[in-house]
């Protein structure tokens, strides 16, 4: 695939894909044609876009288990979380979503 390939399949620009080659995210396809043309192998970017879809869906169900407990909490503000006697909103960024850190690009 060509770097413009890639950055259409990916939803991002060429720069951006230029930029996942470099670390290894993507590999490069050698010997480059003579042109020294960039080809991406398009197995690595099929497997790149599982992660990130998968990295997704996380963050999504932990987003929606994270509002349905603000929503009971809501609805039954006694109900006490954890240790504290004092019932507390859960926020983005607690334990229950946790995404890797190289999907947070």
């Amino acid at each position: 695939m060509t770097l413009a390939e890639v950055a259409e399949f990916l939803f991002v620009s060429r720069v951006h894909a230029r930029k996942l080659v470099e670390p290894g995210k993507l590999n490069e396809v050698l010997p480059r044609d003579p042109y020294g043309t960039l080809n991406i192998d398009a197995a690595s970017v099929e497997k790149y876009e599982a992660e990130l879809n998968a990295a997704r869906r996380a963050w999504l169900d932990c987003d929606i288990q994270r509002r349905q407990v603000n929503e009971a909490l809501k609805v039954n503000p006694s109900v006490p979380l954890g240790n504290n006697s004092a019932p507390a909103v859960i926020s983005s960024n607690s334990y229950m979503c946790r995404v890797p850190r190289r999907f947070h690009e």
